[in-house]
C-alpha cells in the first residue's frame, strides 16, 4: 500500500482517552501515522486539557485543537453539521451498522472497519482472580452504562447471590450519577468512578459482565477483557457488532434468569472460565490488533484514493 497523506478531523475531542469512540479514533490514528503522513484536528471542550495529546501522537506530522462544544445529538446544529458533510465513503464500526447505514441511504459507499484492542497493553498478567468476582466497565454517564447496571443489580445481582452468597460486584467507569451510587450502596456494590487504569479491576474479575439492554456501535469492554483472557457474560446487544460466537468466546444471555445462570455457572466453574478466557484471547490476538485494523482502515482511504484518480 502506497504512502497516503491524510488529514483526520475529529470533532467532539480526543483527549483525555475515556471513551469508547475516542479510543477507536485514537489507536487507528497513531497506527496509520507510522504508514502515511498524518495530520490531525480535533476540538476540546470545556475542562478538557488536549496539552498531551500531540505527545502520545508523535508520528503525527501535526496535531491541533481548538475549543469547541459539539451540538448535540439529535439538535438542529448537530443535523446541520450532517447535512454540510459529502462523502465518497463513510465507513461504520460493525457489519451490523454498516447495513442499518446502506438501508437509510441506499446510494451511498459504506464499508465497515471492525472494532480493536490494544493487545500489548491488555494482557493477562498472571495475577489471581478474587473468589465469585464480578466487574462491569464502562463510561458511567452513558445512558445504555447506566441502565445495564441498574438493571442487573435490581434484576440478576439477588439471584447470583442466591446461589452464590459470597458474589461481588465492580462497577468502573467515570461519572457514577447519584441514582447509581444510592441504589450499590444499597446492594452493597463498589463503585470507583474515574480510575486511571481499568486494568487492576478487570485482573481481580472472575467473571466481566456486559448486560447491556440499549444502545447501538461496539463494545471496546468486551473485547478488551477477551485481550486480558476473561471470561465475559453479555446480552445480545452488550455483544452487537463484535464477530464473536457465543459459546466459545462468550457466553450469551438476555432475560435476568438466564443471565444470572451463565454468570453462576462460570463462578462455579474455572476450567470453563479459562476456556472462553483462552479462546478470546486468541481471537483479538489475529485479527483484532489495533495495527491490524488500521492497515485496513488505510486500504479503504486507498480505494478512494484510486478511484478519484481513475476518475
Amino acid at each position: 500500500m502506497r504512502p497516503l497523506r491524510i488529514l483526520w478531523v475529529k470533532v467532539g475531542g480526543l483527549w483525555p482517552l475515556h471513551t469508547g469512540g475516542r479510543l477507536r479514533s485514537f489507536h487507528i490514528l497513531s497506527e496509520l501515522a507510522r504508514l502515511h503522513r498524518v495530520a490531525l484536528m480535533t476540538t476540546h471542550g470545556p475542562g478538557e486539557r488536549p496539552d498531551d495529546l500531540a505527545g502520545r501522537l508523535p508520528q503525527c506530522e501535526r496535531v491541533t485543537s481548538f475549543p469547541y462544544a459539539a451540538p448535540k445529538l439529535g439538535s438542529v446544529g448537530f443535523a446541520r453539521a450532517v447535512a454540510g458533510l459529502q462523502a465518497r465513503l463513510t465507513i461504520a464500526v460493525s457489519e451490523l451498522d454498516r447495513r442499518l447505514l446502506a438501508t437509510a441511504a441506499p446510494g451511498a459507499a459504506i464499508r465497515s472497519i471492525p472494532t480493536g484492542v490494544d493487545t500489548a497493553f491488555f494482557t493477562p498478567n498472571g495475577s489471581h482472580e478474587a473468589s465469585a468476582s464480578l466487574v462491569f466497565v464502562g463510561s458511567m454517564d452513558w445512558y445504555p452504562n447506566e441502565d445495564a447496571i441498574l438493571h442487573f443489580i435490581h434484576a440478576v445481582l439477588p439471584e447470583i447471590r442466591r446461589r452464590v452468597p459470597e458474589s461481588s460486584l465492580t462497577v468502573v467507569g467515570r461519572n457514577p450519577t447519584a441514582r447509581l451510587r444510592a441504589a450499590a450502596a444499597d446492594a452493597g456494590v463498589r463503585i470507583t468512578g474515574t480510575v486511571d487504569d481499568v486494568r487492576p479491576y478487570m485482573s481481580e474479575a472472575a467473571v466481566v459482565v456486559v448486560p447491556l439492554r440499549v444502545g447501538g456501535g461496539t463494545r471496546l469492554k468486551i473485547f478488551e477483557a477477551l485481550a486480558m483472557a476473561k471470561a465475559v457474560v453479555a446480552t445480545g446487544v452488550g455483544a452487537e457488532g463484535l464477530p464473536l460466537v457465543p459459546g466459545t468466546h462468550y457466553l450469551r444471555a438476555d432475560a435476568p434468569p438466564d443471565f444470572a445462570r451463565a454468570v453462576v455457572a462460570l463462578l462455579e466453574d474455572p476450567v470453563q472460565r479459562k476456556t472462553l478466557g483462552a479462546a478470546g484471547r486468541r481471537l483479538v490476538e489475529e485479527r483484532f490488533a489495533w495495527a491490524s485494523i488500521a492497515r485496513k482502515f488505510g486500504a479503504r482511504c486507498d480505494e478512494v484514493v484510486s478511484a478519484e484518480a481513475t476518475r
